[in-house]
């Protein structure tokens, strides 16, 4: 097989999009689908990069048999990437391994990169509900906030979400922090707009914060284009 149909069969069985692995690459999708078609070849960079995220090595990539080098190895024992790491099979997510290969990590500083962030991720949320839970509590038993202390769960989603992005980030953290603020803006604006409701009994013009989250939404996705842009 050559490199551009080893390209279309790996993406097809991650189960990601050209528009998604170019994402991911830091290219556009036109590059993608110049690499599948044969019209253009990517650079040794993102060569690696490619090999990272299917979990073949470079040789099987460029110019080996990806689909024959992926039947003959087994469940959990496929080779590593160009680095030498193994990366996980877990629907097309280039950042997590499945429960058996956490299994045979002796030490956190063996994993690859991605996987360390994936699981550094996993804790920050863990914590920040945990912390979330442990303010509630408080909240309730001393001063008697049971409600609408609950309020504060609809933080901690939001908090988790842009801690995800910006652990996870392959853009820079400015371009990060952009995407998610954006993604959790409806939850922060919810929890507001219910917070001046119970406290202070202003839903009516509290609803107004939903037009300001819709604003704003659109001034994170121009600040995160521009920001991409001026990295390519």
């Amino acid at each position: 097989m050559s490199f551009s149909q080893n390209m279309q069969y790996l993406r097809k069985l991650k189960g990601i999009t050209q528009e998604e692995l170019a994402d991911t690459v830091g290219v556009s999708r036109q590059s993608v689908s110049k690499w599948e078609t044969g019209d253009a070849f990517p650079e040794t960079e993102k060569i690696i990069q490619l090999c990272d995220i299917f979990g073949v090595p470079m040789d099987v990539l460029l110019r080996g048999d990806a689909k024959s080098y992926i039947g003959a190895c087994s469940d959990g024992e496929r080779g590593g990437n160009a680095d030498g790491e193994t990366e996980g099979e877990n629907g097309g997510d280039p950042l997590c391994v499945t429960a058996e290969e956490a299994e045979r990590v002796k030490d956190f500083g063996t994993l690859p990169k991605k996987t360390r962030k994936c699981v550094i991720a996993s804790a920050a949320e863990g914590l920040i509900f945990i912390v979330a839970a442990a303010v509630y509590v408080c909240l309730g038993a001393i001063l008697g906030l049971w409600h609408p202390a609950w309020i504060i769960f609809i933080f901690a989603i939001a908090l988790s979400a842009l801690a995800e992005h910006i652990i996870k980030n392959k853009d820079g953290i400015a371009a990060a922090v952009m995407r998610g603020l954006r993604d959790s803006i409806i939850l922060l604006a919810t929890a507001v707009y219910l917070l001046l409701g119970f406290l202070y009994n202003l839903w009516h013009p509290g609803w107004v914060i939903f037009i300001i989250a819709v604003v704003l939404m659109i001034i994170f996705d121009v600040i995160k284009s521009a920001i991409k842009r001026r990295k390519k």
